[in-house]
């Protein structure tokens, strides 16, 4: 349908454009200043704001989680019954003690056990949330569900960020909206970016469905949930690739990023569905450590597409950044190769060519890939590129 791409270099935008349709029926132009549903790349602002606490010294990443939220003390673990384990029929589990307390490290790297995989199935995704609640009536009713797996033994998706959300509300002393409005927003001037989206720019949605993402809510999520633009995303995203800064205004110190982005969950990632050889995890990040072994190139399953690329050792002053929907149904193999080789021919334009000149394959509509996603380059995006050693933060 379309995307927004935004190319920084040394701190300043040199390619920023709309390509694509914002409506499908009206063919409506894309615009700029489209509004997305973010979905998991909400991730990384509670990322953030979790390192914010921790160099504060107001939690540490081995503090046990009941030492802030109670509810989590005596947790239990579900585990399949040994002569059940392979049919996983229902009830047959049973509970067992943990072999020691869920800590903030373990939620901040999803491998706590608070996941919608295995037996306990505990992640909040698989309850119903009442439309009145809130952080801090529904994440108790969290830690009465079971673990899925031994705190810090794998790697489980699940909604276990929104128990840090929490803690940092106990904290802060704030609620969650609000600290991240104060904390990260404002300074960062992302006049654009909400969990509830004002009347007068539900018409900049690609796509609104009540009750969804921009929609009243008392639950403010650090997993998801968040609506904003390519502009308001690239000044978070500059932010990172400056360690910690920009626009005058310092939000975290050059070791607090290096800690969020490095790799925090051993080979757990690696070996879990959504990772991989050559990727690993840090607080909220996935992260390539290995991009000739790395064979995911993006997250799956998600209508709304966000990926950012930097390289710290290739050129640490890059910054490409990536929004879209419903473009890589059709020509997810194609799509992401190609828009590599051009956002590296527009950053890189001195350096030796990659290997990306291949025919368009066209999709089941019979438009080649670059047709259908209106990408008008001046010259082949192909020509002056170069492959990338991809440092991300793209939300896992």
């Amino acid at each position: 349908q379309g995307a927004v791409v935004g190319v920084s270099r040394r701190g300043k935008v040199v390619y920023f454009e709309a390509q694509g349709v914002a409506n499908v029926k009206t063919q409506a132009p894309l615009q700029k200043d489209a509004m997305f549903n973010m979905a998991s790349s909400t991730k990384p602002i509670l990322g953030v704001a979790a390192m914010m606490m921790i160099e504060e010294g107001k939690f540490k990443p081995s503090d046990p989680v009941e030492k802030y939220i109670p509810e989590f003390k005596d947790i239990k673990v579900a585990v399949f019954k040994e002569a059940a384990e392979k049919a996983q029929f229902k009830k047959a589990w049973e509970l067992v003690d943990t072999h020691r307390p869920v800590t903030i490290h373990d939620l901040l790297t999803h491998t706590s056990g608070i996941s919608g995989q295995g037996p306990g199935k505990s992640s909040a995704k698989n309850k119903k949330r009442d439309r009145n609640e809130t952080l801090a009536t529904w994440i108790p009713k969290v830690a009465k569900e079971p673990l899925s797996f031994q705190p810090g033994t794998q790697w489980g998706y699940g909604g276990g960020l929104d128990v840090v959300a929490r803690a940092i509300e106990i904290v802060s002393g704030m609620p969650f909206n609000e600290f991240v409005q104060k904390r990260i927003f404002d300074p960062l001037d992302m006049k654009d970016t909400h969990w509830i989206v004002p009347k007068d720019k539900l018409h900049r949605m690609m796509i609104f469905v009540e009750g969804k993402a921009g929609s009243p809510t008392k639950y403010f999520s650090g997993s998801a949930g968040l609506v904003s633009t390519a502009r308001d995303y690239l000044h978070f995203e500059q932010m990172l690739v400056n360690k910690g800064e920009l626009f005058g205004t310092r939000l975290l110190k050059p070791e607090s990023i290096a800690m969020m982005s490095s790799d925090q969950a051993g080979d757990l990632f690696a070996k879990a569905a959504k990772g991989g050889a050559g990727l690993a995890f840090g607080y909220t990040v996935a992260i390539t450590v290995d991009p000739d072994l790395a064979k995911k190139d993006r997250n799956a399953g998600d209508p709304e597409l966000s990926i950012t690329w930097r390289d710290p050792e290739f050129d640490p002053d890059q910054l490409a950044f990536f929004i879209t929907r419903e473009f890589w149904k059709s020509q997810r193999r194609a799509g992401l190769p190609m828009m590599r080789c051009v956002l590296a021919s527009r950053m890189w334009p001195r350096a030796s060519p990659c290997s990306c000149r291949k025919e368009p394959t066209p999709h089941r509509s019979g438009i080649p890939h670059e047709k259908s996603a209106q990408v008008n380059w001046e010259r082949d995006p192909c020509s002056s590129a170069v492959p990338l050693n991809i440092q991300s933060f793209n939300a896992a």
